[in-house]
């Protein structure tokens, strides 16, 4: 979902805005956004973007 989302937020900038993004930057907006993403739903939760980057799975499991 949050990669759908990211793509479709690259497209309206590069359309409305004359913005352009490489598949590095969009890779890096999916990774930032479903982290935040993650982190706002596992409440109660310390999961830092250190933890999270090299190990994803941990925070797709709820780690915590």
């Amino acid at each position: 979902m949050v990669g759908v989302w990211s793509i479709w937020q690259c497209i309206n900038d590069a359309i409305f805005n004359n913005k352009r993004m490489n598949l590095e930057e969009l890779l890096d907006e999916i990774i930032f956004k479903a982290w935040l993403w993650i982190k706002s739903r596992l409440i109660g939760t310390s999961i830092s973007w250190f933890e999270c980057v090299p190990n994803p799975i941990l925070c797709l499991n709820g780690y915590g």
